[in-house]
């Protein structure tokens, strides 16, 4: 029995839309978790395929209750004081015991040592939803509609949540790859930030690994991440030609700014339209991604300020 199956992934949509092929889930705003039973032995994996089981003891304990070998994948989300998945609440679970955890469960990759990779979407949940009938207090059967998919989207941004997720009925499973058959929807949120920086890129054919954004308030600017997804191959070269007239020595940012990768700064006067997920207590944008330039750089202008 295979131990480890890597996440398939979603493209991302702008809009709902309804569809009789297609069914539609709920997004809860939590970490990604691949499960493998075996022997009622338990191993829950993060995305990158980290162990969780002393993250989430109570999740390794009632997992070890199924009695059938299987591969779960869904998502572990923490629920604040009014009951709502709460992201910064799970990123410090440790400082939260009081609350509550729950594990969305969504598919099933893998039962009685058999492989469900290439079987349809629908019977792998159908069949899913069959071993989630007893009575679990923290695992929770990730229910879903077919064709509906604009009134489930309206319900999840009442509910404050992250959004849905539509699917392909007869879609199969394709472990670590983004596959059109799934398509996140999200809420859209934009907002127009400042270019402070950008990292050297870790592979040849991009001259910008990330941006370094910005917000700025009265005169000063607070850092709001790193952005790396939108930034095509097209974008990546034309940006980088706006940015090299720009390098400068110093940061914008009265706090020091870590990154893997090594930092050029560049003249915070360059904006650009971002759409994210929300905005975190430490006031960085969760999930950016670029979507254009906002504002071009008369040189002449700018060398004269400078």
């Amino acid at each position: 029995m295979q131990y480890y199956i890597k996440p398939m992934l979603s493209d991302e949509l702008s809009r709902p839309f309804d569809n009789k092929e297609w069914l539609f889930e709920y997004n809860h705003g939590g970490y990604r978790a691949i499960s493998v039973i075996t022997d009622q032995k338990v191993n829950i994996y993060s995305f990158k395929k980290q162990s969780f089981n002393q993250d989430f003891p109570l999740l390794e304990k009632e997992l070890s209750s199924i009695s059938s070998d299987v591969v779960l994948d869904g998502e572990i989300v923490m629920l604040n004081e009014e009951g709502k998945p709460d992201f910064q609440k799970l990123i410090n679970y440790k400082q939260n015991p009081h609350l509550q955890i729950r594990y969305y469960i969504f598919d099933l990759l893998l039962f009685e040592g058999r492989s469900l990779l290439q079987t349809p979407l629908i019977k792998r949940k159908y069949l899913l939803e069959e071993i989630f009938q007893g009575n679990f207090k923290y695992l929770k059967y990730n229910n879903f509609v077919i064709e509906d998919g604009c009134d489930i989207y309206k319900s999840a941004i009442k509910a404050e949540l992250e959004g849905i997720t539509a699917k392909k009925m007869e879609s199969y499973y394709h472990p670590g790859k983004i596959s059109p058959d799934w398509l996140k929807i999200g809420k859209n949120i934009s907002k127009e930030v400042y270019i402070c920086g950008f990292t050297k890129p870790s592979v040849k054919n991009k001259q910008i690994g990330s941006i370094i954004a910005g917000f700025k308030e009265n005169n000063s600017f607070s850092y709001s991440g790193h952005i790396v997804a939108g930034l095509d191959n097209l974008y990546n070269q034309q940006l980088y030609t706006q940015l090299i007239p720009l390098v400068t020595d110093e940061s914008p940012f009265e706090t020091e700014i870590k990154s893997k990768n090594d930092i050029v700064w560049v003249h915070p006067v360059i904006k650009c339209e971002v759409k994210y997920l929300d905005i975190t207590k430490n006031h960085l944008m969760r999930q950016p991604v670029f979507l254009s330039v906002k504002n071009e750089i008369n040189l002449k202008t700018y060398n004269e300020q400078y």
